[in-house]
């Protein structure tokens, strides 16, 4: 059974450990292709979660799309506004 605790885990621990992992990953590879993977983790994500079987399933699959939400915007939030216009 899915406890409140599980979901806050999932809610606060994914996003954080994206930013961490996949965030420093942008200033290697680019910004731009680790925006088009992070939306890539994101979309598979979500659509897993549409077809979750139970609820410790669709909390994997949220997590999973939890992680590239966390490496998307710390990622953006650093991009010039004179630059935001050309992508």
């Amino acid at each position: 059974m899915v406890d409140g605790f599980e979901i806050l885990i999932m809610a606060f621990v994914a996003p954080h450990l994206g930013a961490f992992v996949l965030s420093p990953q942008a200033d290697r590879f680019g910004r731009r292709p680790m925006t088009i993977a992070c939306l890539v983790v994101i979309t598979i994500g979500m659509g897993l979660s549409a077809i979750a079987g139970g609820p410790i399933e669709l909390l994997i699959y949220r997590g999973f799309a939890g992680l590239g939400i966390g490496g998307l915007v710390p990622s953006e939030s650093v991009w010039p506004v004179r630059r935001r216009e050309d992508f």
